[in-house]
């Protein structure tokens, strides 16, 4: 261990990371030792109380992509029956594994260090998912198996998608009419169409309320029917009057300016009233006549 990092000591507690993709040492290796060794990565995490290059305590974590199955014999086509794929990746899965190893578990030179900062990019990401510098402590002891398995099986698994996206174009077959069908599916989601705010929705609600009581208020409280008929014409209002007595006390004023009229009718001494009448034409009225041959005009619920 005395040749792995820098040689330049650190003092007091020191920490050292390896990460690091298998290769094999001879160029002419068979098929069967390419599978071995390049499915395989080393990481390891190391530590020496007394900041020197000597002996230190080590624990090592060799994972194997055995994850990875290949599924070239289980397409199917729309009869759901067993068809022959040419297979979803352009290279096999050995020699693809092999190369995401090469991007993912490449380090820089390792070095041993006194601090608490990751020295590379798979050690940075595993502090960010476990939130915590547990693995490149100095001042803590070698992390354990179950302080590395559910962090690095997370980034890895983050990883490995994010570089397989990158090279779709070179790693996977393009689709085309020959090697892929399409199936008919069905998929239910839930969409949001209304929108709604409680405080918007509380405001609307207590306006409607409003409006609901105003309007109550109103058809209970409305005027009665006091007018036989509605005064919107000329005619309308000169029927008010024209069969009663009235119209002949006015007779001799119609000359006069207004001022010598109130006055002359103050003369008269007359009072005048709405009500219910016998005119002149011997019929029954509702309008204005002289008192007391008008009686009073009791009010009605109008409709």
């Amino acid at each position: 261990m005395d040749s792995i990092g820098n040689t330049i000591c650190q003092k007091g507690p020191s920490a050292l990371e390896l990460v690091m993709s298998l290769d094999t040492a001879n160029v002419d290796a068979t098929q069967t030792e390419k599978e071995i060794c390049w499915p395989a990565v080393f990481l390891g995490w190391l530590r020496t109380p007394n900041g020197t290059c000597q002996t230190s305590k080590t624990m090592t974590l060799t994972s194997h992509n055995a994850f990875f199955l290949e599924s070239e014999h289980m397409v199917v086509d729309n009869d759901f029956k067993a068809a022959t794929s040419q297979g979803i990746f352009k290279t096999e899965y050995v020699n693809l594994i092999a190369q995401s190893n090469k991007y993912l578990f490449m380090s820089a030179s390792t070095f041993w260090h006194n601090e608490s900062y990751a020295t590379d990019f798979m050690n940075h990401f595993l502090q960010l998912e476990s939130n915590s510098n547990r693995l490149f402590n100095p001042n803590r002891q070698v992390p354990t198996l179950t302080d590395v398995e559910e962090p690095l099986g997370k980034v890895y698994a983050s990883l490995f998608a994010a570089w397989l996206g990158a090279n779709k174009d070179h790693l996977l077959v393009a689709r085309t009419s020959g090697n892929s069908s399409s199936l008919t599916g069905l998929k239910i989601t839930k969409e949001e169409r209304l929108f709604l705010s409680t405080p918007l929705f509380a405001i609307a609600e207590g306006i409607l309320c409003i409006y609901a009581v105003v309007a109550c208020w109103v058809y209970f409280r409305r005027p009665g029917k006091y007018l036989a008929r509605l005064p919107t014409s000329i005619a309308s209002i000169i029927l008010f009057f024209a069969g009663s007595t009235a119209v002949q006390d006015m007779r001799a004023f119609s000359q006069l300016r207004r001022g010598r009229r109130l006055e002359s009718l103050k003369q008269l001494g007359y009072r005048y009233g709405y009500g219910s009448y016998i005119g002149m034409d011997g019929w029954v009225h509702v309008g204005i006549e002289r008192a007391p041959l008008v009686r009073p005009w009791k009010r009605t619920d109008s409709t």
